[in-house]
C-alpha cells in the first residue's frame, strides 16, 4: 500500500539480485520502487561502503525483517536489514560454492555444490538464525540447486552441478535426514508447490553432450512423492 510509512529506504519496492562476473566481485543488488518512481542500484555498497558484496550474486530469500544474500563464488552469505539494507552479519565459514536458501522450522536451509569436480561432497548446509552460523550439514546428491519448503520438508532439485542431474532430494527438517530421492528429467531446476502438487522443470540435456534430451515439466504429488 503506498499509503504505509516506509520501514525502510527499501520498503514498497522489488529487490533485484545482479550476479556480476565470475570471478570477479561486482555482484549488487538494486532497487525498484512499486510506482517505478525510484530506481537505485549497488544499494548494498552504498549502505555498506566497507563491505564488498562479493563474488557471483546467486540467490537472496528474505526472513523476518532480514534479506540473506547467497554469494556463489565467494563461498559466503551477506545479512541485512530488509528494509534498511544495513549490514547485520556474515556467514563465510561451513559454506562451500552455496546456491540457493530456504526456511523452516527457525533455521536457514542452503543448497552447496562443494569442490564442482567432486560429486560426492555436496550437501545442505543448516543455518542456526540466533547466531547465524552453520549448525549442521546434509549430505545429498551431486549438485543440489533450487530449495523450497512445504510442512516442514524441503524439496531440492539436482540440477548436477557441473555434471547432469536428474533426481529431487526430499528432506525432513525435523531431524535432518533425506527421506528419499525422486528421479524426474534431466536437469531439474526451477520448482514450485501448489495445492499439494510440486512442479519440476527440468531443462533436459544439451546438444554439447552428444546425448541430448528434451525438457520435461514433471508434476509429483507431494502426499506420496509419486510422479503424476
Amino acid at each position: 500500500d503506498a499509503s504505509e510509512t516506509p520501514l525502510g529506504d527499501y520498503d514498497n519496492g522489488v529487490i533485484i539480485l545482479n550476479q556480476g562476473n565470475y570471478n570477479s566481485t561486482n555482484a549488487s543488488v538494486s532497487f525498484l520502487s512499486n510506482d517505478l518512481s525510484v530506481q537505485q542500484n549497488n544499494i548494498f555498497s552504498l549502505v555498506n561502503p566497507s563491505i564488498t558484496l562479493g563474488d557471483t550474486g546467486q540467490d537472496i530469500g528474505f526472513h523476518n525483517n532480514l534479506a540473506y544474500i547467497v554469494v556463489n563464488n565467494s563461498h559466503k552469505i551477506e545479512i541485512v536489514n530488509r528494509y534498511s539494507f544495513e549490514h547485520v552479519a556474515t556467514i563465510s565459514s561451513g559454506l562451500n560454492n552455496p546456491r540457493y536458501i530456504a526456511f523452516t522450522n527457525g533455521k536457514a536451509y542452503v543448497t552447496n555444490w562443494g569442490d564442482a569436480s567432486n560429486p560426492n561432497d555436496d550437501f545442505v548446509a543448516v543455518i542456526n538464525l540466533n547466531n547465524h552460523s552453520v549448525s549442521n550439514t546434509i549430505a545429498v546428491v551431486e549438485g543440489p540447486e533450487r530449495i523450497i519448503e512445504e510442512n516442514g520438508k524441503l524439496y531440492v532439485s539436482h540440477k548436477g552441478g557441473w555434471n547432469q542431474g536428474s533426481q529431487v532430494s526430499v528432506i525432513n527438517a525435523s531431524n535432518n535426514t533425506v527421506t528419499t530421492t525422486i528421479t524426474v528429467g534431466d536437469l531439474p531446476d526451477t520448482i514450485a508447490i501448489k495445492n499439494g502438487i510440486l512442479y519440476v522443470l527440468c531443462e533436459g540435456k544439451g546438444a554439447w553432450t552428444n546425448n541430448e534430451t528434451g525438457g520435461k515439466l514433471v508434476k509429483i504429488n507431494l502426499s506420496n512423492n509419486s510422479i503424476t
